[in-house]
């Protein structure tokens, strides 16, 4: 939902803005009016709020609405919380002062082994914000076709923290983590990675069992099979489900977050992921 503000001038030019584009009006301190020299000025009242304690702050004027933003919520200071908290609802700048308030990293020491950083019990699903913010407002993860057969399934990988930049720089770098034993809960196991003789073999002693084929990934390496291209993708650790991962069913461990602006479609989602889930962190695994 679009949160929609009014300012005009007294020779009646106006604007319609954001909750953001208000609110950075308020902080510029800048009122000029783009069609004249004269200021602009809200055209009604405008309620402030501290996402600390919640407190409401009634401003009529863009001046007053940026002292009482620069001021910042007394009775916060009072006990203790000196930083800027009071803001514009529904701004960027609201859900980015609560979102940093409130961030913490995921404790994934469940998912750690002792003495093993090549190995933990996490599995990440990686993507791009888009895709990140359209799975976060779905619940789930859709499969797609894929594999030696080309059948849907839901594409995961076990790497560790150190291997983790491969996988943004091909596939994003924001991601779903969840346990190893949700995953296989759902249906999901390893990926299968066979030479082209082993497939050969199978499928003359009668193929694939359907419910197999979802894992099934050919392995070509051309020193091995010289004078064909390359297929090799085990360095990616996969996992796979045959079907959707659905949250209410398979939980969420924790969220990856990539790099995202105010002009980055869908950071509200973002941020309220963030926030649900909580963050993990490839700094996380150096505590174990």
């Amino acid at each position: 939902m679009r949160h929609e503000y009014s300012v005009s001038c007294e020779n009646g030019h106006s604007q319609t803005l954001d909750a953001t584009e208000l609110e950075e009006l308020i902080n510029s301190g800048n009122y000029s009016c783009d069609e004249c020299d004269l200021d602009v000025e809200l055209d009604s009242s405008i309620t402030l709020e501290c996402r600390i304690c919640s407190d409401v702050f009634d401003v009529s004027t863009l001046e007053e609405a940026r002292y009482t933003i620069e001021e910042d919520c007394q009775a916060c200071d009072y006990r203790g919380f000196s930083d800027q908290s009071i803001h514009l609802p529904h701004s960027w700048y609201h859900y980015m002062n609560e979102y940093e308030w409130m961030r913490s990293g995921k404790d994934i020491k469940v998912l750690l082994r002792k003495n093993r950083k090549d190995y933990w019990e996490g599995l990440v699903h990686f993507c791009n914000a888009k895709e990140f913010v359209s799975i976060y407002n779905d619940g789930h993860i859709r499969c797609s076709n894929t594999g030696y057969f080309k059948v849907p399934a839901v594409c995961l990988t076990e790497a560790p923290f150190d291997a983790w930049g491969d996988f943004k720089e091909r596939h994003g770098d924001f991601g779903f983590v969840f346990q190893k034993r949700d995953v296989i809960k759902a249906g999901g196991s390893p990926a299968c990675y066979l030479s082209e003789k082993l497939i050969k073999s199978q499928n003359k002693y009668g193929g694939f069992d359907p419910t197999l084929k979802p894992f099934v990934n050919l392995l070509r390496i051309p020193s091995a099979n010289p004078g064909k291209s390359k297929h090799d993708y085990l360095f990616e650790r996969e996992s796979r489900t045959p079907s959707n991962i659905y949250f209410k069913k398979t939980p969420v461990f924790g969220v990856i977050l990539g790099e995202f602006t105010k002009k980055t479609p869908g950071w509200k989602q973002i941020m309220s992921a963030a926030m649900n889930y909580e963050e993990v962190y490839a700094s996380s695994s150096e505590s174990n």
